[in-house]
C-alpha cells in the first residue's frame, strides 16, 4: 500500500474512534426511515390476517412490526418496500401461487383505491420516501 493511502486510512480510523467515543461530532448523519407497516396495510384495506398471509408471515410477526416491537429486515423489508412502491403488480405476483389467494373483490377494492392515489404517494417520484394515503 502506498504511504499516502495508508496515512489517509489511519487518519480515518482514528477519527472514527473519536466519533464513537463522543469526542468528535460526525461530519454527516444518515437516517433511514422505518417502514410504517400499519399504514401500508391500512392503505391497502387489508386485515392483519390477509396482509400477513400475503407477505408470508404470521399475524404475530405482523403485529410486532406494526407496534414497533420488531422491524422487518432483509427480504421482508424489501418486499414491503416493493408493495409500497407498486402494490398492484407486486400483490398480483404474490397472489399467483398462494394457497388462499386474496379474493377478487379485495383486488378490485385495491385497484380502485390505487386509482385514487397519486403516483408520487406510491413511491414513484424520485428518491423521496413514499407517503401512503390513509
Amino acid at each position: 500500500m502506498k504511504e499516502q493511502l495508508f496515512d489517509d486510512l489511519l487518519t480515518s480510523v482514528k477519527e472514527a474512534g473519536q466519533i464513537l467515543r463522543g469526542k468528535l461530532p460526525p461530519s454527516r448523519v444518515f437516517t433511514v426511515k422505518a417502514l410504517d407497516v400499519r399504514r401500508l396495510r391500512q392503505s391497502l384495506k387489508l386485515s392483519q390476517a390477509q396482509f400477513a398471509a400475503l407477505v408470508h408471515v404470521s399475524v404475530k410477526t405482523l403485529r410486532n412490526w406494526e407496534q414497533g416491537a420488531r422491524a422487518p429486515g432483509g427480504a421482508a423489508a424489501a418486499l414491503l418496500t416493493a408493495i409500497r412502491n407498486d402494490p398492484k403488480n407486486v400483490i398480483s405476483a404474490l397472489n399467483v401461487n398462494q394457497a388462499q389467494p386474496i379474493g377478487l373483490a379485495t383486488l378490485a377494492i385495491l385497484e380502485s383505491t390505487l386509482m385514487c392515489v397519486p403516483a408520487e404517494t406510491r413511491g414513484c417520484a424520485g428518491s423521496r420516501p413514499a407517503r401512503l394515503k390513509r
